[in-house]
């Protein structure tokens, strides 16, 4: 048998290599010791200090070479750790491994490949006892210590190195690109998004909230032919901080007990409403295609608001003036035009009674204008006569509408589907009524004294 270490012959009952030491593999029976060694002493502490051997035994050293010396010193017969008897040549115990002192070991030469593997080179000296198998010494390479047994290959590091990326690229995207939950951008209805929502504006700290706001008229005037309204908002969004409406596209429509009044489109974004205190208002004004009563007769009290976000606008708005927010159409022109010509039929009703004073009295006429009439460059729409009324009864607050085909004067050769306009004012005279008529700056192609009778 070979010593794994250093190649040197070992007995069937060598433990350790008698060459350099190291541990060699464990036969599977008990050595037996030889018939002329006596029985092993125990083993003292390996810290206690070596047992001196008899005087008249003969002591043996090795030379660098492993060759006997002739310089008269003597070498030990047994091993002073474990008392085993040693041979001649033994510069370590075969038995517990000790050194034998005064016998210079042999160098070792490079070390054979262990069935298990390349070694690495000679670990550190064993310590008196150690044999494979127990702790501090890995089984079947002798030398080596636990800590390098097993090596991790560079690709399994690599996949974990990767997999560290990768789960703090996660948690990354998980809680750090978290911001505000509660912005939003202004002009989202909440029939769109399910819940109210704001973002922040640029002053005060405020928020817009997009949320389309509650709104109440407060006052019904005129400003030339527009129908203007003081609408008073407040916020529809929770939260204190949620106090500037700004939202582009809003229609505000405008209806009372009898129908719709007004309706149009604002662009709140470029002047938002602050809706923070209970003075939160807006001057809206309606361009006549946009409104469909007459303004002195809409009672304020008797008006709901609504108000909607993303309204698509058709065309756009033109402000009356300085102070007051003008709207774009807010609906298409065939609803529009049903819009007028149900106002006008609207006026005409209103007016009746009023107009049934001139039957034996004399008054003006204004207009009389008809569905696709084409005169004064153009092909009239109800759009268009009913925007001439408003702006009759802005200058002559007692002007009225009639049906051509309700009175006598008019249906003398036959039946008349006229809009006509009078003056509402009251003559006793034709004389007196083309005065009138004068005095206003029209000619008798645009004002003449007319009876219903």
């Amino acid at each position: 048998m070979k010593c794994g270490n250093c190649g040197a012959a070992c007995e069937d009952g060598d433990v350790f290599c008698p060459s350099c030491g190291a541990p060699v593999e464990t036969p599977k029976k008990k050595a037996e010791p030889k018939p002329k060694q006596q029985e092993p002493k125990a083993a003292p502490n390996p810290a206690s200090a070596p047992q001196t051997a008899p005087a008249d035994e003969a002591t043996q050293v090795m030379n660098p070479t492993g060759l006997r010396a002739d310089a008269g010193t003597h070498t030990p017969s047994t091993c002073p750790v474990c008392g085993r008897a040693l041979d001649p040549d033994e510069a370590f115990c075969s038995g517990c491994g000790a050194r034998i002192p005064g016998v210079v070991a042999p160098e070792v030469p490079p070390a054979q490949s262990a069935p298990n593997g390349p070694m690495q080179g000679p670990g550190p000296m064993p310590f008196p006892g150690n044999v494979p198998g127990q702790p501090g010494m890995p089984n079947g390479q002798p030398g080596m210590t636990a800590a390098v047994k097993k090596k991790i290959p560079p690709l399994t590091i690599a996949l974990i190195a990767a997999l560290i990326v990768v789960v703090l690229f996660a948690a990354v995207a998980l809680f750090g690109g978290k911001g505000n939950s509660s912005s939003g951008t202004a002009g989202t209805t909440a029939s769109d998004q399910g819940t109210s929502s704001s973002s922040s504006s640029s002053s005060g700290g405020s928020s817009t909230c997009s949320t389309a706001p509650k709104a109440t008229v407060a006052t019904v005037d005129t400003m030339n032919d527009y129908l203007v309204t003081t609408v008073h908002f407040s916020s529809s969004c929770s939260g204190s901080s949620k106090d500037v409406f700004g939202s582009n596209n809003t229609e505000i429509k405008i209806s009372d007990s009898d129908g719709l009044v007004a309706s149009a489109v604002f662009d709140f974004s470029s002047d938002p409403v602050d809706i923070s205190s209970s003075s939160a208002q807006a001057r809206l004004a309606f361009a006549t295609n946009q409104y469909w009563r007459v303004p002195e007769q809409i009672d304020a009290t008797d008006l709901t608001v609504t108000v909607s976000t993303a309204t698509a606008a058709d065309g756009s708005a033109s402000s009356p003036a300085n102070g007051v927010m003008a709207g774009a159409n807010a609906m298409g022109n065939d609803d529009r035009e049903s819009a007028a010509h149900q106002a006008l039929e609207d006026q005409i009703s209103h007016d009746k009674s009023a107009a049934s004073g001139f039957y034996y009295t004399y008054t003006t006429q204004l207009s009389s204008k008809r569905l696709d009439l084409d005169a004064e460059g153009k092909v009239w729409s109800y759009q268009d006569i009913w925007a001439e009324f408003l702006g009759f009864k802005s200058r002559y607050p007692n002007a009225l509408l009639i049906w051509s085909n309700d009175y006598p004067t008019y249906t003398k050769k036959g039946p008349s589907e006229y809009y006509v306009t009078l003056s509402g004012e009251s003559f006793s005279s034709t004389d007196d009524a083309t005065g009138w008529c004068s005095a206003n700056g029209y000619d008798s192609d645009h004002c003449l004294p007319v009876d219903l009778s």
